[in-house]
């Protein structure tokens, strides 16, 4: 459930993309220039506490922040990620309804 609502959220995010630009070379560098910034500002490969307190806010509103943090509890034997499961289900409706909704969806 959690790979499932992940995937969702991380999908929300790409149709934005996709909605933006307007070429495949702008939008590859779009993809690459933010999948670099998901990676940097969430606490995926070390902990929130080391990042600058606006960066560490940046960080909690990217969906792997939750993703990592779902991932550890349930390896770490903690079935209880009813917390992340949620940010990540409103973080995926949010942006898969703000993506498509952006999108056009009729070429002029």
């Amino acid at each position: 459930l959690v790979i499932f609502v992940a995937l969702l959220s991380l999908c929300g995010i790409s149709v934005i993309i996709a909605a933006r630009v307007r070429s495949f070379s702008e939008g590859s560098l779009y993809t690459d220039a933010l999948g670099a910034g998901i990676v940097l500002l969430a606490p995926v490969y070390y902990s929130a506490e080391t990042l600058p307190s606006i960066l560490r806010w940046f960080g909690y509103i990217l969906p792997t922040t939750y993703i990592a943090s779902a991932i550890n509890k349930i390896l770490s034997g903690n079935p209880f990620v009813g917390g992340e499961i949620a940010v990540l289900v409103l973080m995926a409706t949010i942006t898969l309804a703000g993506g498509f909704w952006t999108m056009n969806w009729r070429e002029e």
